[in-house]
């Protein structure tokens, strides 16, 4: 039987190393092409024709929507399964999604179990070679700056994944920080609250749990309460300051 394709659309390096890890231990013989974002995506999808999608909402140049809106025109004769990857928590996206031209939602993290369950439902005549294990959840209480065993157990202990997944969150807080600092000098408050969601996605993914909380208390008060921002991004700067002694 031919090995699978899979195409995945996400922006964001970190997510994009933990879900590759994922298919790679569940289907490790598939071939999984990768785009940074929906133009990208929609131009793979065109060249590579993959059996299933995963699509990230918020992208540059196309975001999510568009791009499996577009994909749909492509694809009236075969109809490839495109599954959702949100943070977000609003109501009602689920089904905007599907109203989009997806059939189904992920919301990140992304964990190995609900990984399996998607390909298990949306690719047939396939199995997987991993049975499920019990679910990941955040920490309910406490600080937890780095939650290691968590994002061990999430690569299935694979240390070239675990060492790259680092490498990109370390990038992509730096690049934060400096995004954050442009934008309160600028006053611009949705940017922040953009780079707070972006940043909130990343940390979630590489179990940096006290992160995770304070970019997702910057996110709800960027647009609202400007004059608690300055107070939250000193905050993460100091979190980002403690993470990255903790993953050096």
């Amino acid at each position: 039987m031919k090995p699978p394709t899979i195409l995945i659309a996400e922006d964001n390096a970190v997510n994009m190393l933990l879900l590759k890890s994922i298919l790679e231990n569940i289907l490790p013989n598939a071939k999984i092409v990768d785009a940074e974002n929906g133009l990208i995506a929609i131009e793979k999808f065109q060249l590579e024709h993959p059996d299933i999608i995963f699509m990230d909402i918020r992208m540059p140049e196309r975001n999510g929507y568009e791009a499996a809106g577009q994909i749909r025109k492509l694809d009236s004769a075969t109809h490839v399964p495109i599954i959702a990857l949100t943070a977000g928590t609003s109501k009602g996206e689920r089904e905007k999604c599907l109203e989009a031209g997806m059939d189904d939602y992920v919301s990140k993290p992304v964990v190995q179990d609900t990984i399996l369950r998607i390909v298990k439902k949306w690719l047939t005549n396939l199995s997987a070679t991993h049975d499920e294990t019990d679910p990941s959840s955040l920490p309910s209480e406490g600080e937890i700056h780095f939650d290691k065993p968590e994002l061990e157990k999430k690569v299935r202990h694979k240390t070239d994944a675990m060492k790259r997944i680092l490498e990109a969150s370390k990038t992509a807080m730096d690049k934060s920080i400096v995004e954050f600092r442009h934008q309160w000098q600028n006053q611009e408050f949705q940017q922040i609250k953009d780079t707070a969601h972006r940043l909130k996605g990343m940390a979630m993914s590489a179990t940096f749990y006290e992160l995770v909380s304070l970019a997702g208390q910057l996110e709800e008060v960027a647009s609202t309460e400007p004059s608690q921002v300055i107070n939250l991004i000193e905050k993460i700067e100091n979190e980002v300051s403690i993470v990255k002694e903790l993953i050096s």
